[in-house]
């Protein structure tokens, strides 16, 4: 059964109150969502939010309508929609916003962030295994789909959601401050080869 959200307006949306597992869909309204106080866009009617922003702790949700409805979608209700396609379609929207919040890639339109979700490979890695960036990323793009790495030098922690590799498409002779990362938790990425023919549409 999915659920009716009402929000007021100018409240400010708790994402504890909001299920971990659950897409909410606009039906009326809008919301402005935040990054860290950083405004990165707007949601309006038949627009979603939610179960795939990365980052849940570093995001605020604004109600910018006098009101605002929403339908609660949970992952039950996702695979009697979907069926077995479930995991897919999750993967494909985890993978869109990674784009859409890049600083470098997220002018992109989207019919080419479409063609290179298209294009991407997806690769499992196990807890405690060690990614090197050297040869295993080499020039490629990914995106976390699920679990956790760590910098080999522990200051960086990546996750669901974040994207690694897009500054090699304007510098080539980018080093990373790293040689690769540790696998904290099971590890599903999707990756591009950033030396493959779907790349030149990022220059259209």
């Amino acid at each position: 059964r999915v659920v009716v959200k009402k929000f007021m307006k100018q409240s400010e949306i708790l994402l504890n109150y909001l299920k971990f597992n659950s897409l909410y869909v606009i039906k009326e309204g809008e919301i402005q969502v935040s990054l860290n106080n950083q405004v990165v866009r707007v949601r309006k009617k038949g627009e979603y939010f939610g179960n795939f922003l990365p980052f849940r702790e570093n995001y605020q949700i604004k109600v910018l309508s006098n009101y605002l409805e929403c339908l609660e979608i949970t992952n039950e209700n996702f695979i009697e929609i979907f069926g077995t396609n479930f995991q897919s379609i999750i993967h494909s929207n985890i993978k869109r916003e990674a784009f859409q919040n890049s600083k470098i890639l997220s002018n992109l339109k989207n019919i080419q962030i479409q063609k290179i979700i298209s294009n991407m490979s997806e690769i499992t890695y196990k807890e405690a295994d060690f990614i090197t960036i050297i040869p295993d990323l080499e020039d490629k793009i990914f995106v976390i789909l699920e679990g956790e790495l760590i910098s080999d030098d522990s200051k960086l922690i990546f996750r669901r959601g974040q994207i690694f590799g897009e500054e090699l498409l304007v510098d080539k002779s980018y080093k990373p401050p790293f040689s690769g990362f540790k696998v904290l938790k099971l590890t599903i990425i999707s990756y591009l080869n950033t030396n493959t023919p779907p790349c030149i549409i990022l220059y259209i």
